[in-house]
């Protein structure tokens, strides 16, 4: 018979990054043996140009690189707004994590894009890494979005560094924490 015990589970922060017009966010130290699974928290990211998406990329050499190989990525992005739902995917060299439409605006007043991300297994060597994760944003008054988004890591490196960017321009502000599910 199965049996519960108390204990782990638990989030542990173990890295963050507070934007201050930043080409990208890049996360080095967070991702080690300890955990399999990983929660990434975005804040209010402002773009400094306007009509963007929030892309994500990954690294195999402890960020020294980060991989922007076309067909290294599969994502896919759900949003949705007052007309009803779209979609749109990416195979890119790099992974959309939100809109798919280039609907950040730079008005710091719309909060920029918030959200979270997990991910699962980046070391794993042997699977694919995924990636999952939802997140909203303010495109124009009163145009709210929101979506869902899913990725994975087309190769089988493990993965131990990542960054945060947005497909044009730099990151005005916003923070950016990681977290580590206990085991």
């Amino acid at each position: 018979s199965a049996t519960c015990s108390s204990g782990g589970g638990g989030l542990v922060l173990l890295e963050q990054h507070t934007a201050s017009n930043s080409a990208e966010l890049d996360f080095t130290t967070c991702i080690t043996s300890t955990y399999d699974e990983y929660q990434i928290e975005f804040l209010a990211l402002i773009p400094a140009t306007t009509s963007v998406d929030l892309w994500m990329q990954v690294s195999t050499d402890g960020g020294s690189t980060y991989d922007s190989t076309s067909g290294h990525y599969d994502s896919i992005v759900l949003r949705w707004i007052y007309a009803g739902p779209t979609g749109s995917g990416s195979s890119l060299g790099h992974m959309v994590v939100s809109t798919g439409s280039s609907e950040v605006t730079n008005v710091s007043s719309n909060g920029g894009v918030s959200g979270t991300l997990k991910a699962f297994n980046p070391l794993g060597g042997v699977v694919f890494p995924h990636f999952t994760g939802q997140w909203t944003t303010l495109y124009s008054t009163p145009i709210s979005l929101g979506g869902i988004f899913a990725g994975s890591y087309m190769q089988t490196t493990a993965i131990n560094a990542f960054r945060l960017l947005f497909s044009s321009g730099n990151i005005t502000s916003g923070i950016v924490r990681v977290y580590g599910l206990a085991k």
